[in-house]
Formats: C-alpha cells, sequence, structure tokens
C-alpha cells in the first residue's frame, strides 16, 4: 500500500479532481501505469505486481486545466509470495 498527504486547495491551483499514480519497474525504460484515483484518496494498493521487483512510484493531482508536478520518486520493493 502506498500513502500520501493531501493537496491544500492552494497548491492544487483549482479544484482537485484527482490523483494520478504512475509506477514501473525502476531502472527500466518500460512505460508507467497509470491509475487515477478519486481527489479523496490517499492511499492505494496497487495489484499485480512481480515478486522480488523494485518499483518507481510517482503522484501527481490534477484538476480540469490538467496533471500537476509529480512527487518525487520513491521506491519500493515487493517481497516474496
Amino acid at each position: 500500500m502506498i500513502t500520501w498527504s493531501p493537496i491544500s486547495d492552494e497548491d492544487a491551483m483549482g479544484k482537485l479532481l484527482g490523483y494520478l499514480v504512475q509506477y514501473k519497474e525502476a531502472w527500466t525504460l518500460e512505460s508507467y501505469y497509470n491509475t487515477s484515483l478519486q481527489a479523496t484518496a490517499v492511499s492505494a494498493v496497487i495489484k499485480g505486481l512481480k515478486v522480488l521487483t523494485l518499483y518507481k512510484i510517482q503522484i501527481a493531482g490534477f484538476t480540469s486545466a490538467g496533471v500537476g508536478v509529480q512527487s518525487r520518486p520513491q521506491y519500493a520493493k515487493t517481497g516474496t509470495i
């Protein structure tokens, strides 16, 4: 499970519509997988990940104007079955 602090109204630069969670296997050239969540979300469970694999995860809020600045990348390694 990943968690984050909500974006303040001031930082959202408009009405926050939701969050975009992007993730991929770290250190690869593959594209990110994207998951959109409601504006009230402060956590997510990413399913279907490979075991014992390091992932790069970034989160950004979005408004009707588009996606905001992404968070700094966070790295997490999955466990065993």
